[in-house]
Formats: C-alpha cells, sequence, structure tokens
C-alpha cells in the first residue's frame, strides 16, 4: 500500500512519465526510421523484421574521415624533422677533418710480423723445407707487388738430416727482391742468416750485395760448419733507404769465405720503420 500510493505520488508521476514518452518516441523512431532505410515495400512486410540500418555498425558510427587522424591533427611537415632540426652539414665531420689516406695505416700494415732477429718488425723471412722454393713466413712490408726469393743457378736441397736448407757455393746466389715504397722512415735494419758452412773444413760468412749501395758482409767464419745450425746477423741500415726504387732494391745473397759454400735454411729482413 505504502509503495502505491508513492507511485501515485504527484513528484513520481512528473518523474516516471516523461521518461516513458521518451522512451515510446525512441523506440517509434528507431522503428519508423528502419522501415523508411532499409525496408523494401515489395517484400511481403518483412522489412520491419530485419535488422535495421540504423541499429548497425552505420557509415559514420564506423571510423569515418571526421573521426581519423586528419591532416589538421597529424604532425604537419613543420612539426616533422625538417632539414634545419637535422644534423647539417657544417655539423659532421668534414672530409678536410678526417685522416687523410696519406696518415692513415695501409692495409697491409695493419699487422706487422715480429722479428726472429733485430729491432722492429720482419720485412720479410722465408725458409726452405725439402725443395729450392722459398716458403715466405712474413711478409710486412707495404708494398708486396715484386717480392721474390729465388736462387739464380740451379742448386739443391740438401743436408735433410741436421735442418736442410739450399745449398749456395760456386758463384751461385739468392735472389731477393722487395720494395720499400710506403715506408717513410727507416731507422734500422737487420739482415739475418740461419745455417751453416756446408765445408767440412771451413766455416763461413755471407755477402749480401745491392745493385744500388754495394756489399754488406758478415764477418770472415761467422758462420760455423758445426751442428746445429745457427744465426747470423749484419747491420744492414747503410743498404735500404726511402725513396730506393723498386727496380733496384734487392739482394744478392753469396757465401762468402772461408768455405764459400752454405746451406742456407732461414733469411730475414728486419726493420725499424714507419
Amino acid at each position: 500500500m505504502v509503495a502505491f500510493l508513492a507511485w501515485r505520488s504527484l513528484g513520481f508521476r512528473r518523474w516516471i512519465v516523461p521518461f516513458g514518452l521518451a522512451g515510446q518516441v525512441l523506440l517509434s523512431a528507431c522503428s519508423h526510421g528502419g522501415a523508411r532505410e532499409g525496408g523494401n515495400y515489395g517484400d511481403g512486410g518483412t522489412a520491419d523484421l530485419r535488422t535495421p540500418h540504423d541499429l548497425s555498425v552505420m557509415t559514420d558510427g564506423g571510423d569515418p574521415d571526421d573521426l581519423s587522424l586528419g591532416s589538421d591533427l597529424a604532425m604537419s611537415t613543420d612539426l616533422a624533422g625538417l632539414g634545419d632540426f637535422s644534423a647539417p652539414f657544417d655539423f659532421t665531420v668534414p672530409a678536410d677533418m678526417s685522416l687523410p689516406p696519406d696518415l692513415s695505416r695501409p692495409p697491409d700494415m695493419s699487422t706487422r710480423p715480429p722479428c726472429m732477429r733485430g729491432t722492429g718488425w720482419a720485412a720479410f723471412r722465408f725458409h726452405y723445407s725439402g725443395s729450392t722454393s722459398a716458403s715466405i713466413d712474413a711478409l710486412g712490408l707495404p708494398d708486396r707487388s715484386n717480392f721474390e726469393a729465388v736462387p739464380a743457378r740451379s742448386t739443391s736441397f740438401t743436408d735433410a738430416l741436421h735442418g736442410g736448407g739450399i745449398e749456395i757455393a760456386s758463384g751461385n746466389w739468392i735472389l731477393i727482391r722487395f720494395s720499400v715504397v710506403g715506408l717513410t722512415s727507416i731507422r734500422g735494419a737487420t739482415l739475418s742468416v740461419y745455417g751453416r758452412s756446408y765445408n767440412t773444413g771451413a766455416s763461413g760468412s755471407f755477402d749480401a750485395w745491392s745493385p744500388i749501395y754495394g756489399s754488406i758482409k758478415s764477418p770472415t767464419n761467422s758462420i760455423s760448419n758445426a751442428w746445429p745450425y745457427t744465426w747470423t746477423s749484419v747491420d744492414y741500415s747503410g743498404n735500404v733507404k726511402v725513396g730506393d726504387a723498386p727496380g733496384l732494391t734487392g739482394i744478392r745473397l753469396y757465401a762468402g769465405p772461408s768455405s764459400n759454400d752454405l746451406v742456407i735454411n732461414t733469411v730475414e729482413l728486419c726493420l725499424d720503420a714507419t
């Protein structure tokens, strides 16, 4: 009884009645709009049973252009990263501030092989093992284009029992060609020979002759005829200079007194140079 009296009260009716009228108007509009927009008046009256267009996903309820990120809301050109906000050329490292080629380290100078004898790095080192063809162990020169190490005349690999090497005797020599192109400073050079005299009755020596500067010789009898093989070195700085022409930079390696007969296993030129 109390709920019924509350419903009959004036305040409650003033609130619920407009709401009910508005709901009726809304339902009427939806039903009427569906028949008008989606109906097919020749379908036997079934159009009002279909899902009306105004209750489906309409164009204006989807992703219309006016709800997308329009050009006025997108990042415009004047807010994007412009050329004047990017790193200008005058802020980059200019070519004249980079390391020029003549001051950079050439690719073939990136790894300088160590010397076995002397100070610096190995310009070249080669040895003989089983044949008269040289096996190159190290080649640290910037210019390797004309390097070679060959006997001038026919010879043989000998003394294999004690390590072995090629025999240089009777005026024969090893022709060594190389180049110092690319070096800007040579502070010192050491030429070393590993082997022995092949004369059972006498020790020997070697003569390193340059077509530009002449001979630099090891002391007489500095190479023993006994085993094992030993290293014999000379200061070769006077025969290797910056600017030497590649066609004339080379060594003729002869056997010297007393025996004039050597078995040469290994030859190395060590440079203190840049």
